[in-house]
C-alpha cells in the first residue's frame, strides 16, 4: 500500500521471507525439498522393492563421513525410503555414496564366523537380500559376502519423489542471527524466526 512504519524492533515471520531480508545484506540458501527419499542408482535395488531392513545408514562425501544414523530403511524402485532415508535427505548431496550397514548388531569378525558356521543369513527376507547381495560380490568368499552386508553402497543421485517432501530447506543464513534471541548480527534491531530461516522444522 505504500505507507511507511518505523519501530525500535522489527521480527520477520513470514515463512519464506527472503525477499524481505536479502535487501537488508542477509545470505540467503535457496529453497529445495527435504525430508523426502532418496534417488539411487538402480542397480543397487533391484530386487529389493518392498523390504525394509533396520540398518545403520552413513553418508560418504568425497571420501569422508558426514552423516551417520540408525534405522529403518525401505527400498524402492527407483531408491530408498521410510524414516532413516527422510532424515538423510537433510545432509546428502548428488554424488554421496550411502553405505548401509545391514547387520550393525555384529562385528565384521562375527558375521564372517556366522556365515561360515550357517552358509546362509537367517533373518526376515534373508534368501532375498544373500541373493541380492550376493551378485555384487566380486567372489564366493564367505568373506567377501560379509564385507559387502556390512558396507551396502548405493550411489545417491538426489531427492527421490519431491511431492512426498515433507519441507522445504532454504532462507536465511541462521550463521548471521543470534541463536538466543534470534537477533540480526548485521541489522540491530531487526529478528527473524521460524522458516523465514534456513531450517526445515523438523
Amino acid at each position: 500500500t505504500g505507507e511507511k512504519f518505523f519501530a525500535d524492533r522489527v521480527i520477520v515471520a513470514t515463512g519464506g521471507g527472503t525477499s524481505l531480508l536479502r535487501p537488508l545484506g542477509h545470505k540467503t540458501v535457496p529453497f529445495s525439498p527435504v525430508l523426502c527419499p532418496l534417488k539411487t542408482d538402480a542397480g543397487s535395488v533391484r530386487g529389493l522393492t518392498g523390504l525394509r531392513c533396520a540398518c545403520r545408514a552413513e553418508l560418504i562425501r568425497c571420501g569422508k563421513s558426514v552423516y551417520t544414523e540408525d534405522g529403518e530403511i525401505l527400498f524402492r524402485d527407483f531408491g530408498v525410503s521410510g524414516i532413516l532415508a527422510l532424515n538423510l535427505s537433510r545432509h546428502a548431496l548428488p554424488g554421496d555414496t550411502l553405505s548401509l550397514d545391514l547387520l550393525p548388531e555384529l562385528s565384521l569378525e562375527a558375521l564372517t564366523a556366522k556365515l561360515s558356521a550357517q552358509k546362509a543369513l537367517r533373518r526376515g527376507d534373508a534368501d532375498l537380500f544373500t541373493e541380492t547381495v550376493a551378485r555384487r560380490a566380486k567372489s564366493s568368499e564367505i568373506s567377501e559376502l560379509a564385507r559387502i552386508i556390512k558396507n551396502y553402497r548405493l550411489s545417491v543421485l538426489g531427492p527421490g519423489d519431491t511431492q512426498h517432501a515433507q519441507v522445504t530447506r532454504g532462507g536465511a543464513d541462521v550463521s548471521e542471527f543470534d541463536s538466543e534471541t534470534m537477533e540480526s548480527r548485521r541489522v540491530p534491531g531487526l529478528y527473524a524466526i521460524g522458516e523465514a530461516l534456513d531450517i526445515d522444522g523438523a
